[in-house]
């Protein structure tokens, strides 16, 4: 009950969502546009896709002055997670680069590496930003953009394997979760931004499917 006040809010949004719809196509003409659906879930989702479209976890976005957070403050995942409701269309963004995705080899990789994931997770939050104004993980950023050498040097390690620890769905330790997120975001932001071609590199970010061959071709790290 405490967070209807957010839930009922999303009802007023649904024409900024359509304007990230509409800046989609704009860039990248080929964009399908499923239906959006929002449930209320058991907090551990804020959001996915399925085949029949975009599934947002209203409930993961209930975080206001008057939400009862008794329960979140003793899950440390929640607490990071759990987002006001005005970041829904922005979560929105990010799974409709998710949906552009999803036929693409990268997605069809059933067992991807680090780099990979890193990539396909980066690369939407990246795309969610230029369509909405911003992406969804604003805190990793905050935490991550001041450490970038040193994560980059950790993360380059691991990056070819397929162990996930401390970069995704999980955080080690006085870090945040999912900073595989912020460094695919990096990668994909330093290709994009070498790219004399935007839109150009807009089609190659979302059927990238050689992340070996992207990471070389962005620079980044370089």
């Amino acid at each position: 009950g405490s967070i209807r006040g957010s839930m009922d809010s999303i009802l007023n949004m649904e024409d900024e969502i359509r304007v990230c719809f509409r800046n989609l196509k704009e860039i990248y003409p080929d964009a399908v546009f499923p239906p959006v659906y929002f449930v209320i879930g058991a907090l551990n989702s804020g959001g996915t896709t399925s085949g029949d479209g975009i599934v947002i976890g209203s409930e993961m976005y209930g975080l206001s002055d008057k939400a009862d957070l008794s329960e979140v403050n003793k899950n440390n995942w929640l607490q990071s997670v759990l987002k006001p409701v005005r970041d829904i269309p922005h979560m929105v963004a990010h799974e409709l680069i998710h949906v552009q995705q999803s036929t693409t080899l990268l997605s069809l990789i059933k067992s991807p590496t680090l780099l990979e994931k890193s990539v396909k997770e980066g690369s939407a939050d990246f795309l969610a930003e230029l369509i909405s104004g911003k992406h969804i993980n604003q805190y990793v950023h905050e935490y991550a953009n001041n450490k970038e050498k040193e994560l980059w040097n950790e993360f380059k390690q691991k990056m070819h394997g397929k162990d996930y620890s401390n970069w995704l769905y999980s955080s080690g330790v006085n870090r945040p979760n999912d900073l595989g997120y912020w460094m695919g975001y990096k990668i994909t932001k330093s290709y994009y931004d070498q790219s004399a071609d935007k839109n150009g590199a807009i089609k190659e970010i979302v059927n990238v499917s050689d992340c070996i061959d992207f990471l070389e071709k962005s620079g980044y790290g370089k």
